[in-house]
């Protein structure tokens, strides 16, 4: 049985819903709502956390695994609104100052030959053999030989400096590095260059401490089911040291990064 509910108590139960909510505090950046809490540390809390400086959605990765496991995070625009104890509050705040800062300036240095011989550069060096004639004494034709020189290859390593999270492009033949690009453009540089045998590379690089974490994009080249060779951009991650060569291709290319985070 469905019982009836008279217009007039349908306002009034309207009246009262809107009164309550009216009462409800308002939350303005940097503004507290407690709760009831057995101890000061465990109270709860709702904190409304707003970024200068990095990605949320990223920060607010960061910081989950350390959320407590009643609590929550919601993220409007660049706002993370965080509802947890008082203690595990403080210990969020810390880890989001540490980690909400300025973007830093990057040197990115790609070697295509790192640890490998200098290739031999056929270079032409007159070398003189006198050839004396019986009938006339006098020096034949002289013979000119191409002596090989060995001297390092040219634009091996390349050089750019790029702001933190920014990929940049760099390829062994142009020897032209190029920066401030997205993942898709990165993409689209490398599949240009899926049809030649040319070393190409992305990568972005995000410092941590002593290191940093290299995103790197490369083309790989995998038979399709007809047999013929595709290519497609895949995408990994590579811990290194700061300031320190690593090799992220292992033997024939020997391609190595090194990273140096700028004052």
């Amino acid at each position: 049985m469905v019982s009836h509910i008279p217009p007039r108590h349908v306002a009034t139960a309207t009246l009262w819903l809107t009164l309550a909510l009216l009462t409800l505090p308002i939350l303005l950046p940097g503004s507290r709502v407690l709760a009831q809490g057995d101890v000061s540390g465990q109270q709860a809390v709702i904190e409304i956390v707003r970024l200068q400086h990095r990605d949320p959605t990223q920060i607010r990765a960061a910081i989950t695994p350390y959320l407590d496991e009643r609590g929550a995070i919601n993220q409007i625009d660049n706002n993370l609104i965080i509802s947890t104890s008082r203690a595990n509050l403080v210990r969020l705040e810390e880890l989001i100052t540490e980690l909400d800062v300025p973007l830093r300036q990057l040197r990115i240095s790609v070697d295509f030959r790192y640890g490998r011989p200098p290739v031999p550069v056929a270079t032409v060096t007159p070398t003189v053999t006198p050839t004396l004639t019986p009938a006339t004494g006098l020096v034949d034709d002289a013979t000119i030989a191409t002596t090989p020189e060995i001297r390092p290859p040219e634009n091996t390593v390349q050089t750019l400096v790029v702001t933190e999270g920014e990929f940049a492009h760099f390829d062994l033949a142009s020897g032209n590095p190029v920066g401030g690009l997205r993942f898709t453009e990165v993409a689209a540089l490398l599949e240009q260059q899926s049809s030649g045998g040319a070393q190409t590379l992305g990568l972005t690089a995000h410092p941590r401490d002593t290191g940093a974490v290299i995103e790197l994009a490369t083309l790989q080249r995998e038979p399709d089911l007809n047999g013929n060779l595709q290519a497609r951009v895949v995408s990994r991650t590579v811990d290194v040291s700061l300031n320190q060569w690593q090799v992220l291709t292992p033997q024939p290319d020997s391609i190595a990064v090194r990273v140096e985070v700028l004052p």
